[in-house]
Formats: structure tokens, C-alpha cells, sequence
């Protein structure tokens, strides 16, 4: 956070810049971001787990 801080008071060409990278009114690199801080939750997930529970439910 320290970062983004300093980098929008001594550069602030780079949140001018990255504001410009929208889509569908959904900012472009924060959506990067939090896909990189969800990923690794998201490879956590037990398949066998899951594939079981498809077996319990057709029973």
C-alpha cells in the first residue's frame, strides 16, 4: 500500500495511465490483481472432495 501511495504522489502520470485501461466500467489491473491474490485460494480445492458430493447426490 506504501507503494501505491508513493507512486501516486511522486508519479502521478501512473494512475492517469492506468485509469485509462477499462472495460465494461471494471478497472483492468485491479482485475489482474485480485485474480493473482484469489488464485492460490482457488488451487486449495479438493477435487476428490468435490467428486465425491457428485457421487452422494445421484445415491
Amino acid at each position: 500500500m506504501a507503494v501505491g501511495v508513493l507512486v501516486g504522489i511522486y508519479l502521478p502520470g501512473v494512475p492517469e495511465l492506468l485509469s485509462k485501461f477499462e472495460y465494461a466500467r471494471v478497472s483492468i489491473p485491479v482485475a489482474i490483481l485480485i485474480w493473482i491474490m484469489i488464485y492460490p485460494m482457488m488451487l486449495k480445492v479438493d477435487f476428490n472432495s468435490i467428486r465425491q458430493m457428485g457421487r452422494i447426490q445421484k445415491d
